[in-house]
């Protein structure tokens, strides 16, 4: 009898070291959810997906955080721009602006967006005609979905365009297929989680035109042409991504995320969540920064934790500096009462010189 209850607990063990799980909308994080997003910018070359199938083991416990974010849930009631997108109820602080979405019993889509969208130094409004799923529900093994997002946006064209161009518009179409192909458990700075990925393959078209009244170049909305701007972007922006997120459900989101560019199989972005030293080879070094709220009203709050002094600077979004300020050891605070309504960014670097935090905080009041 002993015998034969040793080898059932045998038999159960692998079971109990990683159970597969199912993840509901309700398992999403709730409003006023922070977590810490890591970036390792050199990932070794050990780092792989891993292998697709039941019952998996993902090691990726060695990796290091070459850049820290705080990645909050906030409310969209906080944002101007939430009367264009009155379905979001939950907006998601990511790709140096906010992402709004609407978090319902089958599917979380995002259904606008308001930032920095392709890096040229001002806001964007975004809203989908065709929202873009980010994840479907209940997610489990073996489930699969097929998306199509679709947006055009129209802004004033950026400062160091103002030759050429008086308006940009971004056309944007994009076309996914996801299938949550493992399930198991994953290793990380931050612990050991139960786990199902969703991979994605991904491809997207931006189309960015330009028109400028009275240029014979620009005189109709056309294509810009980046290249004759010294500007190295191609046109349209084509991305054809694969997409390996591994889901916690106590988490609510990735606990990893894994990125790779098919073009050439290279890793494009990895990221992770993570605490403040997790991942470091030497923590004597570490410095982390928080900032916080974000949205700003009155204060902007800069929480650091490092060895030497360190130094704050705002810029709006001209690039001009609005606010500089030396900060040490604990919570910092910036008055941003006189500033006007907007997005911001805000760079901290350490007394070397060595940039700990660059970020994209707006102010509303």
């Amino acid at each position: 009898m002993k015998k034969l209850l040793q080898a059932t607990l045998t038999l159960l063990l692998p079971v109990v070291a990683s159970a597969q799980i199912v993840i509901n909308s309700s398992d999403f994080p709730a409003i006023g959810t922070v977590y810490l997003d890591a970036q390792d910018t050199l990932p070794a070359a050990s780092i792989v997906p891993g292998a697709a199938g039941a019952s998996q083991t993902f090691n990726f416990a060695n990796l290091h955080q070459h850049t820290i974010d705080s990645l909050p849930f906030l409310s969209p009631s906080s944002f101007a721009f939430d009367t264009l997108v009155p379905d979001a109820d939950i907006v998601i602080s990511q790709f140096g602006g906010y992402a709004f979405a609407n978090i319902g019993t089958n599917k979380v889509e995002l259904i606008g967006y308001t930032g920095d969208f392709q890096g040229f130094g001002i806001p964007v409004n975004i809203v989908y005609s065709n929202p873009q799923t980010i994840l479907e529900f209940p997610t489990t093994f073996g489930m699969t979905y097929k998306d199509t997002s679709v947006f055009r946006s129209t802004f004033p064209g950026p400062a160091q365009f103002s030759a050429y161009v008086d308006s940009v518009r971004i056309s944007h179409y994009g076309t996914s297929q996801s299938e949550v192909d493992a399930w198991g458990s994953i290793t990380t700075p931050l612990g050991t989680f139960d786990i199902l990925r969703n991979k994605t393959v991904e491809t997207s078209r931006d189309s960015i035109f330009g028109i400028k009244q009275g240029s014979p170049l620009l005189g109709n909305w056309t294509l810009i042409p980046f290249a004759l701007l010294g500007v190295q972007i191609s046109n349209p922006v084509v991305n054809n991504t694969t997409t390996y997120d591994y889901l916690s459900k106590e988490k609510g989101y990735y606990v990893v995320r894994l990125v790779i560019d098919n073009s050439d199989g290279s890793t494009q972005s990895l990221r992770y969540l993570t605490t403040p030293g997790a991942g470091f080879e030497d923590l004597s070094q570490v410095s982390t920064v928080m900032v916080f709220p974000n949205p700003a009203n009155e204060v902007l709050n800069i929480e650091y934790t490092g060895n030497s002094a360190a130094k704050a600077t705002l810029f709006d979004v001209t690039g001009k500096v609005v606010a500089n300020q030396e900060i040490a050891l604990g919570v910092n605070s910036i008055n941003t009462s006189a500033l006007q309504n907007g997005f911001y960014f805000i760079k901290v670097e350490n007394a070397k010189g060595q940039r700990i935090l660059n970020s994209k905080i707006s102010v509303s009041k």
